[in-house]
């Protein structure tokens, strides 16, 4: 993770790194943002590390993340990717309003000792499972949570 952060996240230019906290200060997750634009964003590296807070924390993460997004950004539509396997992450998203979009196999692969996948575009040898693309439009959110707005920015 201090690799990614380091080699990845800081010295890229359309990307933004949260922290999920308690009201004590302790971090217990992060949400990043990547593929900043004019009109969209990506919702990127969700992640629920610790334990502590409201069951619900993450949820209302994301819905304070989006509401940011399409107020203070202006973005006309949130995109995000995730794999087709990760069942209890497409609930969380689904449930905002999210659809998938796209999906492409992926194949395993190794690369300095380490195990990634990536897109298979030609659907020649992949895993048993795939990368979805999940899309939100402003409209779709606000229709949901229109309560968002009053804690805009």
């Amino acid at each position: 993770t201090k690799s990614w952060i380091d080699n990845i996240v800081i010295p890229s230019e359309d990307r933004l790194f949260f922290l999920i906290c308690l009201p004590n200060g302790a971090a217990v997750g992060n949400f990043g943002l990547c593929n900043l634009g004019d009109n969209s964003g990506e919702l990127d590296n969700l992640i629920r590390g610790k334990k502590g807070g409201d069951p619900q924390l993450v949820y209302f993460s994301e819905i304070a993340l989006l509401n940011w997004m399409f107020d203070y950004l202006g973005y006309e539509f949130v995109t995000l990717q995730v794999f087709s396997n990760n069942y209890r992450t497409i609930r969380l998203h689904s449930s905002i309003g999210f659809t998938v979009i796209d999906s492409t196999p992926l194949i395993r692969r190794t690369f300095n000792d380490s195990l990634i996948y990536v897109q298979d575009t030609l659907h020649k040898e992949n895993t048993n499972f795939s990368c979805h693309t999940m899309k939100i439009t402003r409209d779709c959110f606000y229709n949901s949570y229109s309560w968002a707005q009053e804690f805009s920015c």
